[in-house]
């Protein structure tokens, strides 16, 4: 029996997806922020720093992202993570440059004009925000250039790179970011954006 603790983040994306991705059968059993459920007694056993997403593998726990959606390729042989020690590399490269540089600054978008007016009715800050806006310009063109050569991030095969980038990425609707002057980076979203998986993840998320 698999089930997936969470609540609507880019995170919990990430894992939804790859299960959908994978055709996996689990459970998806949603936490409310607002009543402390991720820092309850039953949570910490999952996740020990009280954050989600979190799952219960046959009754043994997992967290992060990152090892959850591995996991999950592993256990299912998947070309999301490919076996060959190469093209791992390259999904591993291009997940990890999507986290740490384009999603660390698609993330402070996110706190800033969602998390902080949402749960804490405060408004933007602004120099946060410029901060971000100067990382982005650096950052984005590298997938849009990685873009020109591939149909997706690490090579021709939809991967983990695809999904965790794409989670990021997705939040530029709300936050107002403009990915319309990157028309590569443009086209693989709206591929990726009409995926079942990700039209499963969405109908989730609605209930």
């Amino acid at each position: 029996m698999l089930k997936i603790f969470g609540f609507p983040t880019f995170n919990l994306g990430k894992v939804l997806i790859t299960a959908e991705e994978l055709a996996l059968n689990y459970e998806y059993v949603p936490l409310d922020p607002t009543r402390g459920e991720h820092k309850s007694p039953e949570h910490l056993k999952r996740h020990p720093g009280g954050k989600i997403p979190a799952i219960e593998h046959d009754g043994r726990p997992l967290f992060e992202s990152a090892a959850i959606a591995r996991y999950f390729a592993n256990i299912s042989k998947s070309d999301l993570y490919p076996e060959d020690p190469y093209k791992r590399a390259q999904v591993d490269q291009w997940l990890d440059y999507s986290v740490s540089h384009v999603g660390r600054w698609f993330s402070v978008y996110f706190w800033e004009k969602i998390i902080q007016k949402r749960y804490f009715a405060k408004d933007p800050n602004l120099e946060a925000l410029k901060e971000a806006d100067r990382f982005l310009a650096q950052h984005l063109p590298v997938l849009e250039k990685q873009l020109e050569k591939n149909t997706f991030l690490a090579h021709d095969n939809f991967s983990l790179a695809d999904i965790f980038a794409f989670c990021h990425i997705d939040t530029h609707k709300e936050t107002g970011i403009d990915i319309s002057h990157y028309p590569q980076l443009s086209h693989w979203y709206q591929n990726i954006n009409a995926r079942k998986s990700i039209l499963a993840y969405r109908k989730i998320l609605k209930h």
